[in-house]
């Protein structure tokens, strides 16, 4: 079962639908400022006036198409309608760089598109934020859903050779068109009624397109498969000593000696990473700490050809080497790196990761290491702490990122899909949104209200 759930703002203005109707079938449209008197606003409900919405069919060609980040150079055609739906919504109060203006826009479907380009309708509405910029005389036109697909057109060449590219041309003019004219009635609204466009979308736009935090204990409590580490107390205990006790510090350090730490790191970290899946760990202890790092390394190949007594070989090696990845425990992401204090000219071990999937791998390899005698600084140190705390904040965005920090944000989720499992049941969903600190949607307005 794959579905959502979407709720109304807990917030004293509703929007009131009648019984048997779907709440996105009901959008106030004004063509004109003149029919403001067919909205009303009483008792905190916002009564609106049906209008059919497009179909999402009418600009399959336009919105259909495969992501592609450098965008699609289009027609001359077609390009002169990117100019006019540039100017309708220049009505609008610039919302950023490049006269950026942007609008949720919701299109109706009875298809259940599905799979990795695009996320299943909700309420028989797929939602797409539309973008409009211009920049040295190309206009840009970014459609995107914010989970999975977007497409991006652009009205002439910004690159020398791209008229060679096979993306180049397209000739969207009818499905641009369209969009013009479902724009135009929009922005038509926005202009006469802002509050209540803005009112509109706080309260139907799906939250799995929203930006919220919530914080990690009360997500594990809703969620508990999110926690991946079940001894965090030991874990805490671990950190507090590596930063009570100080990292292990050597005189100096050779491939010989980089080697046998790194083996121990990557030992613990590959019977970690078997156990999780379910795979035997194949053991390598007839094997050198050379063979293992020459065979697993990232550059233990490059390596082989150093003295690996000589200090100033494993310098060499690692400047040399240096944007490969040469003191990867897990390629890219688990980085284990001697450095030398400056002040005490001594040789310190770093253990240092940046993204959140790993932190328990992370915390894993140095406790090994610990157990062995090698104390390491690590880091993030705070970020960890918070993680094991439970008393950071966890993002909730429509697309996350893998990589931690930003801000006070450690982390970014989506919001779960709703599963038959009493975890993600709807039920369940339905109340940790209720527990996320939802940030607002950026406000439309027309232009003579900008500030």
């Amino acid at each position: 079962m794959y579905g959502y759930v979407d709720l109304k703002h807990s917030t004293n203005t509703r929007c009131y639908i009648p019984v048997g109707y779907a709440c996105g079938d009901f959008l106030c449209h004004l063509l004109r400022a003149r029919d403001v008197s067919t909205r009303m606003f009483t008792n905190n409900f916002i009564t609106m006036k049906r209008f059919k919405k497009l179909n999402f069919n009418d600009v399959w060609a336009l919105v259909g198409r495969p992501n592609n980040s450098n965008g699609y150079v289009v027609s001359q055609q077609s390009a002169a309608v990117m100019e006019r739906i540039a100017q309708t919504m220049s009505r609008l109060a610039v919302m950023g760089d490049d006269e950026q203006r942007s609008l949720w826009l919701p299109f109706r479907t009875c298809r259940k598109y599905s799979g990795w380009g695009f996320v299943p309708p909700e309420k028989g509405l797929l939602w797409y934020k539309v973008t409009i910029s211009q920049y040295e005389g190309i206009y840009y036109l970014l459609i995107n859903d914010l989970e999975r697909h977007y497409v991006f057109y652009k009205s002439a060449n910004n690159f020398p050779d791209e008229r060679h590219n096979p993306l180049c041309d397209p000739d969207i003019e009818d499905e641009l068109i369209k969009l013009e004219a479902y724009i135009s009635m929009f922005v038509d609204w926005i202009v006469a009624e802002p509050d209540e466009y803005n009112a509109y979308i706080a309260q139907n736009l799906p939250y799995r397109k929203r930006q919220g935090k919530i914080r990690r204990s009360v997500l594990y409590q809703l969620m508990p498969s999110y926690r991946k580490l079940q001894n965090r107390t030991e874990m805490i205990q671990l950190l507090e000593q590596l930063k009570a006790e100080g990292p292990t510090t050597v005189d100096s350090v050779s491939l010989n000696s980089y080697a046998h730490v790194w083996r121990i790191a990557y030992d613990a970290y590959e019977k970690a990473n078997a156990a999780l899946w379910g795979d035997e760990y194949e053991d390598s202890s007839d094997q050198t700490d050379r063979e293992m790092f020459v065979q697993h390394s990232n550059q233990g190949r490059a390596a082989d050809k150093y003295d690996w007594d000589s200090e100033a070989d494993f310098c060499t090696w690692k400047e040399k080497n240096s944007w490969f990845h040469p003191m990867d425990v897990a390629y890219a992401r688990i980085h284990l790196s001697p450095m030398r204090n400056e002040q005490t000219n001594l040789w310190e071990y770093h253990l240092w990761f940046d993204i959140y999937g790993y932190y328990a791998d992370v915390l894993i390899v140095a406790n090994v290491l610990y157990d062995k005698g090698v104390r390491v600084l690590i880091s993030p140190y705070e970020t960890l702490m918070g993680i094991l705390r439970e008393d950071d904040w966890v993002g909730v965005s429509p697309f996350p990122e893998k990589y931690l920090d930003r801000g006070e944000i450690t982390n970014l989720i989506s919001l779960p899909t709703v599963d038959e499992d009493e975890e993600s049941s709807a039920e369940n969903i339905a109340k940790l949104i209720q527990r996320v600190d939802w940030q607002p949607e950026q406000q439309v307005y027309p232009a003579k209200m900008e500030t």
